[in-house]
């Protein structure tokens, strides 16, 4: 489809769902205010440009604007909305999260990833979170301590500017999946946050300050990757011992000399852009493969 929005759709007094994606269509969402009774408006991956929509009218409880070439800033009247959705990803939106989005006690996902966005997170998210996106924007400051207080399922700080050490409050994130934290300028340790996280699956954390000592894998059950390429680590790694997971360790400053570990067989490192490492390369891509010496006759071989 292309074209605009046609304003003919406000007449509908029993309209509740606009779903047009993946088409388009251009112009601006001025007319999206205007729907009396409008609960889902989906309008993502099409050509729509301008501002976002300053209020709505109807009882919008959703909205996927996301992919568009939208400008300006977040509305702070969607804070008197019942939203639980909202995702306005890869757009070109700037300023700050408005405060008074805090009024969004329903609110389960919030995805601003891929935008201008900037300034400090506020601590809002006390509510039903389950997904907050935040990656690939200009926030910086801390983390926000409050999505602790919840049972998010999925964290994205990625490709942003905060500093500053995790939490205390994200050791009770009991039901976390993914956390991607990924080029920062975090600091501190993680052993304490990953202790007990039974339902986490990856835990990205590369080009940070992150120090030594490593993730406490206790009750990490369901953990498949962790990427910390490029922090402050000293130390070889011991594996977690649930399943296989693939752990990425290059270019932080390992140093082993003079220490042998035994690493139990089936666990797959990428660490090869370390100082000095014990383990055995199988291939040219140097994935290296560590095997426990009561079950295999070999030699661990230091590389540079």
């Amino acid at each position: 489809l292309i074209g605009t929005l046609p304003k003919v759709l406000t007449k509908l007094p029993s309209l509740n769902t606009v779903e047009l994606p993946f088409n388009h269509m251009k112009g601006d969402l001025d007319i999206a205010s205007e729907f009396e009774s409008l609960n889902y408006l989906f309008l993502d991956n099409n050509k729509f440009e301008g501002s976002l929509p300053e209020y709505f009218k109807g009882p919008v409880v959703s909205i996927n604007l996301g992919y568009n070439k939208l400008t300006g800033t977040l509305p702070y009247r969607y804070g008197e909305s019942p939203l639980f959705c909202i995702v306005l990803k890869s757009n070109n939106l700037e300023g700050t999260i408005p405060v008074e989005w805090n009024n969004l006690g329903g609110l389960v996902i919030l995805d601003l990833s891929r935008n201008n966005s900037t300034g400090t997170i506020p601590e809002i998210f006390t509510h039903k979170l389950g997904t907050l996106d935040l990656g690939n924007n200009k926030f910086y400051g801390s983390l926000p301590s409050s999505v602790g207080s919840r049972t998010p399922t999925s964290l994205y700080f990625n490709d942003n500017y905060f500093s500053g050490e995790i939490p205390d409050q994200w050791d009770e994130l009991s039901s976390i999946e993914i956390v991607q934290l990924q080029n920062n300028a975090l600091t501190g340790s993680v052993e304490k946050f990953l202790m007990n996280k039974f339902s986490i699956v990856s835990f990205w954390i590369s080009n940070n300050y992150f120090t030594d000592p490593y993730p406490n894998w206790r009750g990490c059950y369901s953990l498949s990757s962790f990427k910390a390429y490029n922090n402050n680590y000293t130390k070889p790694l011991y594996p977690p011992l649930y399943g296989q997971v693939s752990i990425d360790l290059r270019a932080n400053p390992i140093n082993v000399t003079g220490e042998i570990y035994f690493i139990p067989v089936d666990y797959a490192y990428q660490i090869v852009d370390n100082y000095l490492c014990p383990y055995l390369t199988n291939d040219e891509n140097k994935t290296l493969i560590l095997v426990d010496p009561e079950y295999y006759n070999m030699k661990f071989c230091i590389m540079r």
